[in-house]
């Protein structure tokens, strides 16, 4: 992620770019491990609320694939890759979703 002056926020076009591009290295025989950064100190500060809800409040279908798109690359893919990526320990915390907020819990 390279967009430090927004402390790298996650915009709908960032998810549907990281799903497709972890869906095409996954099975590029050249790339043997994956390590996901984020630029200028810190990884992210999260959704980047106007592009993610504001802009898309009134378009649910496109909200709903952004939403996928996001929950698709940061759990699903990276989680059950086939390749080594780096990963927090199994008992730090587990995101959990309540009213559309994150919320944390011990796992």
């Amino acid at each position: 992620m390279n967009r430090p002056e927004k402390r790298n926020a996650m915009s709908p076009d960032l998810h549907f770019e990281m799903d497709d591009a972890l869906q095409r290295i996954e099975v590029d025989e050249n790339v043997k491990v994956v390590v996901v950064t984020g630029a200028g100190g810190n990884f992210s500060a999260g959704q980047y609320l106007q592009k993610f809800f504001r802009e898309l409040e009134n378009k649910p279908l496109e909200r709903k694939r952004a939403a996928d798109a996001a929950n698709r690359w940061r759990w699903e893919r990276l989680y059950n890759y086939d390749k080594p990526t780096p990963r927090p320990p199994p008992l730090l915390f587990r995101a959990q979703w309540t009213s559309g907020f994150p919320t944390r819990s011990r796992s």
